[in-house]
């Protein structure tokens, strides 16, 4: 297989050129204007002429449950089930929430606000001399990540080309990134760290040590088609635990999502695959 990255063939000039348009993203930028992209921060919405944000009273809501039940110490898990317990729904209209999405809400800065002097150091330059130096803002980000697309080919059974297009995210350095000022979310800047401070301190599970060889969406689940997941027994009088696959899926979300409630022996369904 050959993998090609997808490069601009037009003129540096072209408007298509990708290398042009993060050019002009990034500027505008470094004007302090939002850049689209496909959804605004939870607590937050486009004006109509998307060069900035505003407050979306019904999402700030949610962020201050999920920061009240983070500051609390809640895990994440613990505040998924909460909200899915509520009713409350996901920004694009489901029902169960994922733990890296709110992670990425408990980390993202447009809920930590700044004063004025503070976001001098890190917004570009002459952007925070356009802001009301009485009120404090959040900080939205650009340019942590860059996506490039890219090619593949191959030849398939019957001797033909078949190609692929995927991409590759590449993360940029800190000194890269952009910062765009974002309107006040109502949030107490100690409420925010004390819920990103309790997300640091959570303990996390200890691992087993073992190594799992159908996990990783090797072996699925039969009635829902998730990938199954290692879990390990109570440690018995001998000190052992015994080892055994289950569905992932089911035990996140609960039996509603997945009927399979089946645990199986590592030892016997990795020697018969």
């Amino acid at each position: 297989m050959v993998s090609e990255e997808k490069y601009c063939t037009r003129s540096p000039a072209g408007a298509n050129c990708p290398a042009q348009r993060r050019r002009g993203k990034r500027e505008k930028a470094r004007r302090g204007e939002t850049v689209g992209v496909l959804r605004a921060p939870l607590g937050f919405s486009y004006t109509q002429d998307r060069k900035a944000l505003e407050l979306d009273p019904q999402g700030m809501i949610i962020v201050r449950q999920i920061f009240g039940m983070a500051a609390e110490g809640r895990s994440l898990f613990a505040v998924k089930k909460a909200l899915e317990r509520d009713g409350v729904l996901t920004v694009t209209g489901k029902r169960l929430w994922n733990t890296k999405t709110l992670h990425r809400n408990v980390n993202n800065d447009v809920y930590r606000t700044r004063d004025i002097e503070e976001l001098r150091a890190i917004l570009p330059p002459g952007v925070a001399d356009n802001l009301d130096p009485s009120k404090r803002y959040g900080v939205w980000w650009y340019g942590r990540q860059r996506h490039r697309q890219q090619y593949s080919r191959a030849l398939g059974p019957d001797g033909e080309k078949r190609y692929h297009r995927g991409s590759r995210v590449e993360d940029l350095p800190r000194e890269q990134w952009v910062g765009i000022p974002v309107p006040d979310c109502g949030l107490l800047p100690e409420l925010v760290d004390t819920a990103r401070t309790a997300r640091s301190e959570y303990r996390k599970p200890a691992t087993t040590g073992y190594f799992w060889q159908l996990s990783g969406g090797v072996m699925r689940c039969g009635s829902c088609g998730h990938a199954m997941s290692g879990v390990t027994s109570p440690s018995r009088k001998d000190g052992t635990r015994a080892r055994y696959y289950r569905c992932y899926y089911r035990n996140r979300n609960g039996a509603s999502e997945c009927p399979n409630s089946k645990h199986h022996r590592a030892e016997k369904v990795e020697a018969e695959v």
